[in-house]
């Protein structure tokens, strides 16, 4: 469990921008771009960061890595509890952030394949809760209690990771077999010949040649592989997800016409998003993870055309209150089509010996997009009608369905061209 925390603290800096605003914006006379500040802060240097340690994830092993991201979030969080510099603190932790795929990896190679989909699927289950977390503890406490205690908790994870082991692929690119053993006995409690065997398998999935971060970069046989699912995270990114948690508040603040605040709105929103996370890992390994994928893209495009429809043509508290549903109904599948999922997909595709190289690309590119999205996501709600806003979220879920039908393979029995590491 320790290697997915920091899907947690993913979740936790998503959550924090909207709280913050919440708590010190109690005029509303906090300007868009002050928000967007905010916000962006935090996923501002984790594009760096992410391209960064795909060469030091294979020069220096995954727990070191690991090492690194809670080393960062100690310093971050405790600057914004202690010295109150709120966009110091999350530019700092920008920089564990964009390291985070590392927990990705980590995960990917010490899970045994029956496993592996469901663990993999904690990662939206985690960061959402940390999201909620943020949310429900901001009701009671402030927002810098809320750091302080995310900085203790992150210094007891790091003391943590030293009774961690280095994953076995890890060892066997660095040609310590002996060492790869030691660790597989330890993650599998036991020692017999099914640990041998599993080595050698480790073995059969590399390149006779070890590769470097450099190597793989140049190495043409990968790049298919890349540019396909680089097209795929651009699109994930405008799923919308990511726009609404940092601005949750703000968001619903353009459609509620309820009585109930949208505060707690938010609070329901990203509780159907946590409920909903849940139930994918529960069903992951029970049905295809293409066709999950594509049922939850096509759910959300009609219930975000019904949401828009009715905030462009009616105006009554009823109509609101559909619409709000429609939201939270969408909010439920976040893990199934832009978190978990995908994810996993991912995941299982790439192959072993160029598995963080290409991770941290992708993560690169993501953390890119992001940061821009937003950024200019506040600017965007305070122009454009709210409608608008939602049908744009409803078509790039319709170009997601396209492209996962037309591009994508079911990753439990298909292989995409090039990749020999896959379970």
């Amino acid at each position: 469990m320790v290697a997915c925390i920091p899907f947690f603290y993913l979740g936790l800096n998503s959550g924090f921008s909207t709280e913050y605003i919440y708590q010190q914006d109690f005029n509303n006379t906090m300007t868009e771009d002050i928000q967007s500040w905010i916000g962006s802060s935090g996923i501002m240097f984790s594009f760096i960061s992410s391209l960064v340690s795909g060469y030091l994830i294979d020069k220096f092993g995954r727990k070191t890595l690991l090492y690194y991201i809670y080393g960062i979030h100690i310093v971050g969080w405790m600057i914004i509890a202690k010295m109150k510099k709120i966009l110091i603190g999350r530019l700092i932790l920008s920089l564990a952030n964009g390291a985070g795929y590392v927990s990705t990896v980590y995960l990917a190679e010490i899970l045994q394949p029956q496993h592996r989909g469901a663990f993999l699927n904690l990662k939206p289950v985690l960061e959402i809760f940390g999201s909620l977390f943020v949310y429900l503890s901001g009701l009671y406490v402030s927002i810098e209690t809320i750091s302080f205690a995310i900085s203790i908790c992150a210094l007891i994870l790091f003391s943590c990771v030293f009774f961690m082991p280095e994953t076995p692929y890890w060892y066997v690119l660095k040609k310590r077999k002996d060492r790869a053993t030691e660790s597989l006995i330890w993650l599998r409690n036991k020692d017999d010949l099914k640990i041998i065997y599993e080595i050698n398998e480790i073995e059969k999935s590399l390149d006779e040649d070890v590769l470097t971060f450099k190597k793989t970069i140049l190495k043409i046989k990968w790049w298919k592989t890349f540019l396909l699912f680089s097209i795929y995270m651009l699109l994930l990114e405008f799923t919308g997800f990511d726009m609404i948690i940092p601005y949750a508040v703000q968001f619903f603040g353009k459609f509620n016409r309820t009585a109930i605040d949208n505060r707690i709105i938010g609070i329901i929103f990203i509780s159907s998003a946590f409920i909903g996370a849940i139930v994918t890992v529960c069903i992951t390994e029970k049905f295809k993870r293409i066709s999950l994928v594509k049922s939850g893209h096509i759910l959300n495009i009609f219930v975000l055309v019904l949401s828009g429809f009715c905030e462009a043509y009616f105006h009554s508290v009823e109509f609101s209150i559909v619409s709000l549903t429609c939201i939270c109904i969408y909010g439920s599948t976040i893990s199934i089509v832009a978190y978990g999922l995908p994810t996993t997909i991912i995941t299982e595709n790439l192959p072993t010996e160029a598995r963080a190289t290409i991770f941290s690309s992708l993560s690169t590119e993501f953390y890119l997009i992001y940061f821009f999205v937003v950024k200019f996501f506040p600017i965007i709600l305070a122009n454009v009608p709210i409608y608008y806003v939602i049908w744009s979220i409803a078509l790039f879920s319709l170009f997601n369905y396209i492209f996962i039908h037309n591009f994508l393979k079911e990753t439990r029995g298909t292989v995409l061209p090039g990749n020999k590491d896959y379970t």
